[in-house]
Order: structure tokens, then C-alpha cells, then sequence
């Protein structure tokens, strides 16, 4: 059973491990303090994670819509992280994206440290890179 979460309380951080989150609308956390995510977290719509100092993605991230990373301290994205639509990642310190990555949409990399794509993953549109 999932429990379902409001924007407030994902701002306050405190949750509960072993339990499964979800907040079903877009999540827009750009510009807030927000320093975690929950575990087993599902967005239903898009999340976007723009100028905050979060660090990590919770290992269990499944977003049903586009995935934004700007402007944030996150190094690496969860090995079986799957996005409904596209993944849009821009100034992070992301190096290297996981063989077992799964984007239903587009891929655009601007401003990355990302010299290779995984041949195993998963991208079914386009992929933008532009390195800069």
C-alpha cells in the first residue's frame, strides 16, 4: 500500500523507511531547502528538481512523467530509475548514467559530465546532447 504524500510534507522530510510514497500530481521542488526525497518514492506526473540542495534520488525513483535535474549536487541517478517521458539533466554532477536506465521519452544533456551513454539503456526518443 502506498501512502500518499502532500508537497508540504515532502518539504518537511520525515518519513517513515520501509514504507512506499506517492504524490500522483507534477512536483516542482525548485528552489526550496529540500535536501531528501523519500525511499520508494512514484510521482505520478513530472518532478523537477531545479537550484536545491539535495545530493541524492532515492533508490526506489519512479516518475511517471519528465524528469528535471538543474543546477543540483546529485552525482548519480538510482540504478533502476525509470521516467515516463523525458530526462532532462542539466549542471549536475552526474558522470555516468546507469545500464539499466529507462526513459519513455526524449534524453537531453546539457552541460553534463557525461562522456558516454550505457548501451543497454533504455531511451525510446531522441537523445540532445550538448556539451559546454
Amino acid at each position: 500500500m502506498e501512502i500518499e504524500l502532500t508537497k508540504d510534507q515532502i518539504l518537511s522530510g520525515d518519513f517513515e523507511k520501509g514504507k512506499r510514497y506517492v504524490y500522483e500530481g507534477d512536483l516542482d521542488l525548485s528552489d526550496t531547502q529540500t535536501t531528501k526525497l523519500p525511499d520508494n518514492l512514484r510521482v505520478g506526473g513530472d518532478l523537477v528538481i531545479k537550484w536545491i540542495p539535495i545530493a541524492s534520488l532515492p533508490e526506489k525513483l519512479s516518475v511517471g512523467g519528465s524528469l528535471e535535474l538543474w543546477g543540483t549536487q546529485i552525482s548519480k541517478l538510482p540504478d533502476n530509475l525509470r521516467v515516463g517521458r523525458d530526462l532532462k539533466l542539466s549542471l549536475t554532477q552526474i558522470k555516468e548514467l546507469s545500464e539499466k536506465l529507462s526513459v519513455g521519452g526524449d534524453l537531453h544533456l546539457w552541460n553534463t559530465q557525461i562522456t558516454k551513454l550505457p548501451d543497454s539503456s533504455r531511451v525510446k526518443g531522441a537523445v540532445y546532447w550538448e556539451i559546454g
